[in-house]
């Protein structure tokens, strides 16, 4: 384990003990922070730069303030004016599946689950004698308007439950228990610097509205979950499940996360501490996507049952190639993006510059949430981005390589046959999701792209390829409803 890995363990361990000396307060349980989810407070690698000491000057304290009446009252009107549209629902079925509405769930003639995809779906009905109700929470709400003309009479969204009345009690609730207030330091005055800036970003937390989605879900779940028997949701244990966990166990319904997609070790809420299970709430059972993950999971989640399933997330039909000839012909490029916009700007500035001219094309594929943002900003690229919305399954196979950095989709890209890097040397976490990798060397450092493509020539063999299948396998099994049904029995 590296030294960064270490003081990770350390910052986990450290957050989770703060969170114990705290009152169970909604801002505690709000706070994103207090979750250890990294990806949304980049805490880590402030301490580890040792930049603990800096201090906001009145300006900025000044733009925060600002920003954050902006924001709220910005998002109060957009939820007033979607809870008037929507018709107000009562949900009479006794299960429940909780979701995101993201760009993938929009089809041309209805509305999917892109977590809980359609076996799943059938699987619980058939199980369960009911077909679910799926509440799909939006991840933005540009796909809002098309979810309300689509969507079948077994799908809500959060606005199904709300009304006018609600929407003021919400802001409400939002504006007078959301900010951590009387925090408490660890009584080790040499950790007070860290518990300043923890707390600090709490406060961050509150004022970018990032602890709202803790309340929007309570609110909800509150609405809903009475009287029902089973809630099956995403599980990524961030701030806003311990919500409906918490509902969920007033209402006596059992709880099953379901870990559908990969994670790395940057995401430090799968990784709690021991500290973790005295303060936070966890699902009854988390359904995995592979006896891999289930190991890890293991670790930190003892008190929740874990059983593999397996996910249908993996596009496990594509083609894998064995055609070595059309690959090695193919000069180009794709790099994968994940969801972190702030890292775009480096990797796209660091691949146009190490592959400038002819020869050799480098296409991008965004995260769905980023094509017109990548549109606005990179409009020098914009006829070499890969729409992930309408790209095939075998598109994969029109690139010599692809370069990856905490992206599940990089899987999609080794099940086809193609050779695939993870790069390296973006940030100071372990962001690798091929764990135990050992086929060929994938870590790429991001200065050194131009090594890594000349290498990708020689790594097309009948070996490699073989190898790349079954290491996928290892990490993501094919979904079995016939294992979902034992657990739900």
């Amino acid at each position: 384990m590296t030294h960064d890995q270490l003081s990770a363990a350390r910052c986990i361990e450290l957050i989770d003990m703060l969170v114990a000396l705290q009152p169970n307060t909604f801002a505690i349980k709000a706070s994103p922070t207090l979750a250890n989810q990294e990806t949304v407070s980049y805490l880590f690698e402030k301490f580890s730069k040792k930049t603990i000491k800096e201090k906001q000057n009145m300006f900025c304290k000044t733009a925060l303030l600002v920003e954050f009446f902006v924001r709220i009252f910005t998002t109060f009107f957009i939820y007033l004016f979607f809870t008037i549209i929507f018709p107000n629902n009562k949900i009479h079925k006794k299960n429940i599946i909780r979701t995101w509405l993201v760009p993938k769930s929009i089809k041309t003639q209805r509305i999917t689950d892109d977590y809980f995809r359609d076996e799943f779906l059938d699987s619980i009905q058939s199980a369960l004698l009911e077909k679910p109700a799926e509440i799909f929470m939006p991840l933005g709400l540009n796909n809002v308007f098309e979810f309300f003309r689509l969507r079948g009479d077994y799908q809500y969204t959060l606005f199904d439950f709300l009304t006018v009345k609600d929407v003021f009690h919400l802001f409400y609730s939002y504006i007078n228990k959301g900010r951590v207030e009387n925090f408490n330091y660890l009584p080790d005055e040499g950790l007070h610097e860290f518990c300043k800036s923890v707390y600090s970003s709490t406060q961050i937390d509150f004022l970018k509205l990032r602890s709202f989605q803790f309340f929007v879900e309570f609110f909800v779940a509150k609405k809903i979950l009475k009287r029902k028997e089973n809630l099956f949701y995403v599980f990524e244990n961030q701030a806003y499940e311990q919500a409906w966990l918490e509902v969920a166990e007033q209402f006596n319904v059992r709880t099953f996360g379901f870990q559908s997609s990969g994670f790395s070790r940057r995401f430090f809420n799968f990784f709690p501490s021991a500290t973790f299970v005295s303060t936070k709430r966890v699902p009854s059972v988390i359904l995995t996507a592979s006896s891999t993950y289930s190991r890890i999971l293991r670790e930190g989640f003892a008190n929740s049952k874990i059983v593999t399933v397996g996910t249908n997330r993996i596009t496990w039909d594509v083609e894998t190639n064995w055609d070595f000839d059309l690959k090695i012909r193919s000069s180009k490029i794709l790099v994968l993006l994940p969801v972190h916009f702030n890292l775009y700007k480096r990797v796209i500035e660091q691949f146009e510059s190490q592959f400038f001219g002819p020869g050799i094309e480098v296409w991008y594929r965004p995260h769905p949430l980023h094509i017109k943002k990548m549109t606005r900003e990179f409009p020098t690229i914009k006829t070499r981005l890969q729409d992930p919305r309408k790209a095939e399954s075998n598109s994969f196979l029109d690139f010599r390589c692809c370069f990856s950095f905490d992206n599940s989709l990089a899987f999609d890209a080794l099940l086809s046959g193609t050779i695939t890097f993870e790069l390296s040397g973006l940030t100071i976490y372990d962001d690798s999701r091929f764990l135990g990798f050992a086929i060929y060397d994938c870590r790429v450092p991001i200065a050194n792209l131009k090594d890594a493509f000349a290498k990708s020539r020689c790594f097309y063999t009948a070996t490699n390829i073989a190898g790349q299948v079954d290491y996928c396998a290892s990490f993501y099994k094919r979904f079995s409803s016939v294992e979902l049904k034992k657990v739900l029995e």
